[in-house]
């Protein structure tokens, strides 16, 4: 059964209703029908959740905690994924329309060793005593940032969460998180999660809103010491732009087109296999994708032939049916745009577990036969 979860805004370690009216539709990538609706986080909600921040950072305990609390508390937080797995896994599944054999045997698996693997660095980050020459003694010290706002793209929700806290958290900075709309189910139970491992008020916060009112607030936002961000160049650049007036720290992770090259003397059936995991894992959603594959001419229509077999028999369904390879896609818009280049595959009925009937109609892209 897929936990029940009301979404609220996650402030200085309380779920709070949101200051604005704006609805947010969370779709179900399956049926294109809502999972969730909440009322979406406006500027005065993030202005509250970067006050916290600000706050526990300034004068709260987390920085000044010893670094053996603090990975104690990472630790919690490690053990309560863990022990909360399957329901994280069935959220990030429907809420992204990824298999979940493989959310349950990677995405929240990997999120919890994530932030077990920072707990143990927070003791291991030193300074130095540099060479120096007379009466000089020089001496390096590393402090944290300050308030670091993660946002978060919809396509490893979960995973790229821990991947940008994690480390914050572990040398004492502060965090406020803006999850993607469309995928923001698995970062509200974190919230609970934080919450249940007594991490102090204000060092994680959680903001459900638009990119362009929410987002937008904390990137411009000058109390905001590092922005991190995953997505696409336009939103990165706009970024860059509106946050020049204080200059935060930024680290963009944008993606790429990047290809496969398959030579003359390769072993066909391992590069077949390679390329189509590296096209087509998350629907091809996935920023390290192998999108292209450039082909020696001399194996070339071998290749493709192997290639499109494959391709073919990948196993399409619903994302809840543990046997299912390729779940649908989940954003129309991503859909649409690939259109061109693909073909489409309707699946009439698909059957997700015992006892629910997922009979839906739902558009897929095969693989391009180039």
């Amino acid at each position: 059964m897929i936990p029940r979860l009301e979404i609220q805004q996650f402030i200085d370690e309380e779920f709070i209703e949101p200051a604005g009216s704006e609805t947010i539709h969370i779709l179900d990538p399956m049926t294109k029908t809502p999972l969730v609706e909440t009322v979406a986080a406006s500027k005065p909600d993030v202005d509250k959740a970067v006050s916290a921040a600000r706050n526990a950072f300034d004068t709260g305990p987390w920085p000044r905690l010893h670094v053996w609390e603090r990975a104690a508390a990472l630790l919690r937080l490690s053990d309560a994924i863990e022990r909360n797995a399957e329901d994280l896994t069935l959220l990030e599944a429907i809420d992204t329309g990824k298999p979940i054999a493989g959310v349950r045997s990677w995405d929240i698996p990997h999120a919890a060793e994530v932030y077990r693997y920072y707990a143990g660095w927070a003791d291991k980050i030193t300074g130095e005593v540099l060479p120096s020459s007379g009466n000089v003694s020089i001496v390096t010290r590393r402090e944290p940032v300050g308030i670091c706002a993660a946002i978060i793209p919809w396509n490893f929700p979960f995973a790229c969460v821990a991947w940008k806290i994690a480390p914050a958290l572990a040398v004492g900075c502060t965090v406020v998180v803006k999850p993607s709309e469309r995928a923001p189910l698995s970062a509200q139970f974190l919230a609970k999660l934080i919450q249940d491992a007594e991490f102090p008020p204000g060092v994680v916060n959680v903001v459900l809103g638009k990119g362009p009112i929410a987002g937008a607030a904390l990137v411009t936002d000058p109390r905001i010491d590092k922005i991190t961000f995953t997505g696409d160049i336009h939103t990165a650049q706009s970024i860059v732009r509106t946050s020049a007036s204080h200059l935060p720290r930024l680290t963009l992770e944008l993606g790429g087109k990047n290809p496969n090259v398959v030579l003359d003397d390769a072993d066909l059936d391992a590069a077949v296999a390679g390329t189509v995991d590296a096209m087509f894992s998350v629907q091809g959603q996935n920023c390290c994708a192998g999108s292209r594959t450039f082909v020696h001419q001399p194996v070339f229509d071998e290749f493709m032939a192997k290639l499109v077999l494959a391709a073919e028999q990948r196993r399409l369904g619903d994302p809840l049916n543990d046997h299912t390879e390729q779940g649908p896609r989940s954003i129309a818009a991503i859909w649409s745009g690939s259109t061109p280049m693909s073909r489409r595959r309707s699946l009439p009925a698909v059957s997700a577990s015992p006892g629910v009937d997922r009979r839906r109609q739902v558009a897929y892209s095969t693989p391009p036969p180039f």
